[in-house]
């Protein structure tokens, strides 16, 4: 689902299941985040919206506050999600932190197999948000 969208988004999922196929779960872990931050980012800015997910030094904040707004958490607009999706990116992004940030943390397969149907869903209603897939495929 990912093919045909930008070179850079196709360069982080092959990084992500690379790490994956060689059980570099907790390097998996981070490009996933990676990816959901940055497919957030692209359709926030494909709706002329970014403005609602930079902070006040222009810059865009973390996938833990993107998930927030993304969801329409805290009097957020949020995006036109699922309820799947909105759920797997919650689900998600407490794994991608750990892997990221939690010096005790390994992860290991199953944190991240458990997510792949969410995942999956997640990450395809983003890419249709943003308007991602080249037209000439």
């Amino acid at each position: 689902m990912w093919k045909n969208t930008r070179g850079y988004i196709e360069a982080v999922c092959r990084e992500l299941n690379g790490s994956f196929q060689h059980a570099y779960y907790n390097a998996a872990a981070v490009m996933l985040r990676r990816l959901l931050e940055t497919l957030i980012i692209e359709a926030y800015d494909h709706l002329n919206r970014e403005a609602e997910i930079k902070d006040g030094g222009g810059n865009y904040l973390m996938l833990s506050d993107l998930a927030e707004r993304v969801c329409g958490e805290k009097g957020h607009k949020g995006l036109n999600l699922g309820r799947d999706s909105k759920k797997a990116l919650k689900d998600v992004r407490q794994v991608g932190n750990w892997a990221a940030h939690a010096r005790h943390f390994i992860a290991h397969a199953n944190d991240l197999t458990k997510f792949q149907p969410g995942m999956r869903l997640l990450v395809q209603e983003l890419i249709h948000t943003a308007d991602l897939v080249s037209k000439k495929a």
